[in-house]
């Protein structure tokens, strides 16, 4: 029994609503503008400060390799070395004094980013300092700096009183003494350029730090405690920076003690706030524009709106909905809630229909596949009892029960339907004992190989998946060829896509046969399964083929290769699947 809603009419709920909505949107408008302004923001500055401390992080790794590369070329300097040695064993000469003296001047000279650079003997209480100005020997102001051993010693940075020094220990290369150690001073004003293009608020601060986390420089220079910087706590990595939020700052870190240098930044929140206020001006403004128009033009949409709406709903509140005929009018002035009836009916029974159709297309589905899941080759089933009998009349007991354990284990996995899908490693050994029974059968004709990624065993296929291949190998590649036989059983993943390859040594197949069942394959529907599979000659293939299919995608499946003479090559591919957890 239909009820008479009483409602006004669309046109007048338009009108009032109009006028209603002119006023609450510009404040709900304009808060979530500036909520998700600050959000865009806040994106924006992590984003642009990630990727400028990976370029600058960059930068100081280049750097650094340079002054790596420049300790190199002098250690590798035979008669540098040659002199090294000989001022560490206390038989130093003229010669060699000169000989390193020339060394560090040469490298200072072609290096502008270096001050002074200095060298200082292990078990001599002897330095070797040059600068632009000139070049000393004698006793070392500051003792060689020993580090732990976790931490390099071919490049490292320290802070002093001449500023940051990149230090370099020589090492004798039979038994890794230490022999010297050489030391240069960096130019601030080299990282202060390199920071320069990080700066982008006026309050914001940069350090530059050491792998052992000691403050080498901030910019600007203030006194600082790095530990609370260091031990970021629910972090987040973007751009391979880690960033976190703390006491009102957002702190940016490429802290990694495998690099020589690394950087933090220290940025306020409140800047980011300060930038928001002028697109929030911005917001209100438009927002109070937007209420003076609504207010105008509500009137006329009021009315040019409900013209063709009203017209609309009188002529679907009269449709049935099984038999799609009009039926007498239905008493109602509110035309909008009985096109929302009327559509919501619709809706649902869309639903029904389409949901029907999924069950029977299913069940179609599932039924096709527990068809061909559950075939079973009584050719192979045959000759292993044959060699069971043969085996328990020649050899005892004790072969025969690993052969009929693992024919056991076969038919149980053969006959249990409870689980459509099983994983790789699961199909694996299930194709072990399969592989066991033909190895007893012949001896040591054949040999097995697997070559499986490890990210793939835990992948889903569907069951019995792989047996019908290695048994095709058996029944047409090794059973007219002489000598022994190989099998090699691969599988990796490609992205979205699982790859199984099955390859034998067999005696192949001519060209135009493979291109023949390559066609049979490409050509199968799932609509045509059974006949198509019951007339093939290659059912395992087929079989398989279609399994693929009807659990993955119509573009998936088996692909044939074969070099008449040389063996068969059989690639599966689907869909990776995984368990859900």
């Amino acid at each position: 029994m239909k009820k008479n809603r009483k409602a006004l009419p669309i046109k007048k709920r338009l009108f009032l609503t109009m006028l209603a909505i002119s006023v609450i949107p510009v404040l709900i408008i304009t808060t979530f503008a500036s909520f998700n302004t600050y959000n865009r923001i806040y994106q924006d500055t992590i984003r642009v400060n990630t990727e400028g401390m990976n370029w600058t992080q960059e930068q100081l790794s280049n750097f650094s390799t340079e002054l790596k590369d420049l300790y190199y070329s002098m250690e590798f300097d035979q008669g540098f070395k040659d002199a090294v040695l000989e001022e560490y064993a206390g038989r130093g000469t003229y010669q060699n004094s000169s000989q390193i003296r020339d060394m560090l001047l040469t490298k200072l000279n072609l290096t502008r980013s270096l001050s002074y650079i200095k060298i200082v003997f292990n078990t001599q209480n002897q330095e070797i300092y040059a600068d632009r100005a000139r070049v000393t020997i004698g006793s070392p102001e500051q003792p060689i700096l020993i580090r732990p051993e976790k931490l390099q010693t071919n490049l490292f940075f320290t802070p002093s009183e001449d500023g940051i020094l990149a230090v370099h220990n020589i090492h004798r290369f039979p038994d890794r003494e230490l022999l010297a150690q050489q030391s240069a001073a960096v130019r601030d004003k080299v990282f202060l350029q390199i920071l320069s293009t990080l700066q982008i608020y006026e309050n914001e601060q940069l350090y530059i730090i050491n792998d052992e986390a000691a403050l080498l420089m901030a910019v600007p220079e203030v006194e600082a405690s790095l530990e609370n910087l260091i031990a970021l706590e629910d972090f987040k990595i973007v751009n391979d920076v880690f960033y976190t939020e703390k006491d009102g700052n957002i702190i940016f870190s490429t802290f990694d003690q495998q690099e020589p240098l690394s950087i933090i930044k220290v940025v306020p929140k409140s800047e980011v706030i300060t930038s928001i206020l002028p697109t929030v001006y911005t917001g209100l403004i438009l927002g109070l524009v937007s209420l003076l128009v609504s207010v105008a033009i509500s009137a006329i949409l009021s009315s040019v709106i409900s013209k063709p709406v009203v017209g609309l709903a009188r002529r679907v509140k009269n449709i049935e909905l099984e038999s799609l005929i009009l039926e007498e009018d239905e008493e109602s002035a509110d035309e909008v809630k009985v096109l929302e009836h009327h559509i919501a009916a619709f809706i649902e029974r869309i639903r029904q229909l389409i949901r029907n159709e999924y069950d029977i297309t299913l069940q179609s589905k599932t039924a096709q596949i527990n068809a061909l899941q559950a075939q079973i080759n009584p050719h192979f089933l045959h000759n292993t009892l044959q060699l069971i009998g043969s085996i328990s009349l020649s050899q005892g007991g004790d072969e025969v029960y690993r052969i009929s354990e693992s024919l056991s284990s076969l038919m149980r996995y053969s006959m249990d339907f409870k689980e459509p899908f099983v994983s790789l490693d699961e199909e694996l050994k299930h194709l072990d004992n399969y592989l066991f029974i033909q190895k007893e059968r012949f001896n040591d004709r054949m040999s097995v190989s697997f070559s499986i990624s490890p990210e793939v065993r835990s992948a889903l296929i569907p069951k019995l998946l792989l047996q019908p291949i290695v048994e095709n190998s058996f029944m047409h590649g090794f059973e007219t060829k002489s000598g022994s036989w190989k099998l090699s059983i691969i599988a990796f993943s490609d992205e979205e896509k699982l790859h199984i390859i099955v390859k034998d040594n067999g005696s192949g197949m001519e060209p135009l046969e493979v291109e023949r069942i390559n066609r049979e394959l490409k050509a199968l529907r799932t609509g045509a399964l059974i006949s198509s599979i019951a007339t093939s000659e290659h059912i395992g293939l087929m079989n398989v083929n279609e399994r693929i299919r009807l659990t993955s995608s119509i573009d998936d499946g088996v692909t044939v290769r074969s070099v008449k003479g040389e063996g068969t090559t059989i690639e599966l591919v689907c869909e990776i699947r995984r368990r859900k957890q």
